[in-house]
């Protein structure tokens, strides 16, 4: 087995969780959002003065968020079975009713966005998946293991 010598880490500052069980984070705009799992409720929180500026609750446990263009996209885990749907939620207005869409056989949750598509990742599947606007597999990256987050880069310019 390999040793890795790891760097100190020094404390800036140590920050409260504006309510329990915080899951979902994502930076949008000039703030930090969260999704609590027991409340189920989205929090916009300012990160200077750590005040909360926007709650709303959400149509199920917000378990990921990402940011993706002028909104965020949310894994929601819905109904008795924890179905999991995608959501966007826009700040100020909250989440739209009309966008709801299925992730891959009702599982999925950690998101990332290269700017054009969004990454959803299947723990017991050991995939992440690339997927277009609808919800549409265009891609699956086996993993091999269970994968609790992700982050992939932004598009170059050419959209590649």
């Amino acid at each position: 087995m390999t040793t890795i010598e790891l760097p100190s880490i020094t404390e800036r500052r140590r920050l409260f969780s504006p309510a329990v069980t915080p899951q979902a984070l994502a930076w949008h705009g000039n703030a930090l959002w969260m999704g609590s799992r027991d409340l189920r409720r989205i929090y916009g929180i300012e990160p200077k003065t750590w005040t909360v500026f926007e709650e709303r609750e959400a149509p199920g446990i917000p378990w990921a968020a990402v940011s993706a263009g002028e909104a965020l996209c949310v894994t929601s885990g819905e109904g008795p079975e924890d179905d999991r749907y995608l959501r966007r939620y826009f700040p100020g207005s909250g989440f739209s009713e009309t966008d709801r869409i299925p992730c891959p056989e009702f599982t999925g949750s950690y998101l990332s966005y290269d700017g054009g598509d969004l990454y959803l990742s299947q723990w017991y599947k050991h995939r992440i998946l690339k997927l277009d606007s609808a919800g549409n597999i265009l891609q699956a990256f086996d993993v091999g293991a269970e994968i609790s987050g992700h982050l992939c880069p932004a598009r170059n310019r050419a959209g590649e």
